[in-house]
């Protein structure tokens, strides 16, 4: 019988949460890595430490793997006191990093092999090779584990993770510099391994798509503190208002546009002394009030439901809030030329091209992530620069001039 089947028993006895941190702390002579955080991860549930480097996210899996020693505070791992007993749990926990290899002189089957032993894994052999046929690591297991590329590495890193089949997890950046296409493959089949074993899975990530795919709960890190939790879909619905604006200013004055095209009142317009100019004013007003009607009441209501507040970004929020409005308003105006040229049939560019823009500006992951060619149409939208620049705000504090200047500049144009 393999080791995890009785891991899984153990699991479904406990009802205990599978990690316990209490005001943990990690000083180094001239930096502070954690600052007093505190969290708690259930059993059988996938969570994520979110934000940029050095937010302390890998730092705070390091003590919680025993690696380090913290400064101050109590950790608690599947029960047990992680600093007075560290080696009762080691064979009940493992973890995965692309930023620490295996020996490269040794072939991918020695390396595995080798550390099922020190697991003291009973059936090693065959314990090997349902790994390889699960990762799809089978044709390079002969192969020197220096010789196989990003993707592969992952891949044998994952399996020598899983050699204990264990009750918790430990990920760091679980996917970086991989491609799209083995992320993705990468991510589902740790949602499969948690399913079918009932584990927990802890990982630290900046990537704010993966994170909304496999947890449940969110831990958003920055400069070493803990600065918000919950659900991804809470988190989406509070860093996701800004888009709002892009949406609500665009389609604000599409439709006090398609007001008039619909009840054939241009033709009044237009032969009234109004001035082109001040019929688009009209429109611009129109469009600021329809988005303040819009965004005010549900940046007020997270304030006592979620705890967080919009405003609390202060003066970067006005000029990532002019920026979407301009590039809303620019949108707007070129759909309406549209349709004076092509008539109502190109109505529904109205409702559907923010949505279309929406992948590649980066409202929920970075533009890293995306594939290298798609990356150069992302730098050509404002929006990009607008939430990067929010990124970078949030994660680090520093509100990045040279995104605003960009963003300006694209509206401009």
């Amino acid at each position: 019988m393999l080791a995890g089947q009785s891991a899984i028993a153990h699991i479904a006895a406990v009802t205990e949460p599978a990690v316990e941190v209490d005001n943990l702390v990690k000083r180094y002579p001239a930096a502070v890595a954690v600052d007093g955080i505190d969290f708690v991860v259930g059993r059988g549930v996938t969570a994520a430490l979110l934000g940029g480097n050095g937010a302390g996210k890998t730092t705070t899996l390091s003590i919680l793997l025993g690696l380090l020693l913290p400064t101050a505070g109590k950790v608690r791992v599947l029960g047990e006191d992680m600093l007075r007993h560290r080696y009762r749990v080691l064979p009940r926990m493992n973890f995965s990093s692309p930023f620490v290899d295996l020996p490269h002189r040794l072939t991918v089957r020695q390396n595995l092999l080798i550390y099922a032993r020190l697991y003291g894994l009973p059936q090693r052999l065959a314990r090997i090779e349902r790994l390889a046929g699960e990762l799809q690591i089978g044709e390079f297991l002969e192969r020197p584990a220096g010789k196989l590329s990003a993707g592969q590495k992952t891949r044998v890193a994952l399996a020598k993770a899983l050699l204990n089949e264990p009750e918790l997890l430990l990920l760091d950046e679980p996917t970086a510099s991989l491609d799209p296409d083995t992320a993705d493959w990468v991510r589902g089949y740790l949602e499969s391994y948690r399913e079918r074993t009932g584990a927990t899975i802890l990982m630290a990530s900046h990537n704010m798509a993966e994170v909304e795919r496999l947890c449940s709960e969110v831990m958003m890190m920055k400069a070493g503190r803990i600065v918000d939790r919950g659900s991804p879909g809470a988190l989406i619905d509070r860093y996701g208002m800004l888009w709002d604006v892009l949406f609500r200013g665009q389609l604000g004055l599409s439709m006090s546009f398609l007001e008039e095209m619909w009840a054939r009142n241009l033709g009044h317009l237009f032969v009234t002394p109004l001035r082109p100019y001040e019929w688009v004013l009209s429109l611009l007003s129109m469009s600021m009030i329809r988005v303040l009607l819009g965004i005010l009441p549900a940046a007020l209501l997270a304030i006592p439901l979620y705890h967080y507040s919009v405003f609390s970004m202060g003066l970067p929020l006005l000029a990532f809030f002019a920026v979407l409005m301009v590039m809303g308003w620019a949108l707007g105006m070129a759909i309406c030329g549209l349709i004076l040229r092509q008539g109502l049939g190109a109505e529904g560019m109205a409702w559907t091209i923010v949505f279309t823009l929406s992948p590649i500006s980066a409202v929920y992951y970075p533009v890293s992530i995306l594939p290298h060619w798609l990356q150069h149409a992302a730098w050509a939208l404002p929006s990009t620069y607008v939430f990067e620049g929010m990124r970078a705000v949030l994660f680090t504090g520093i509100f990045r001039t040279d995104f605003l200047l960009n963003a300006l500049t694209l509206d401009a144009v």
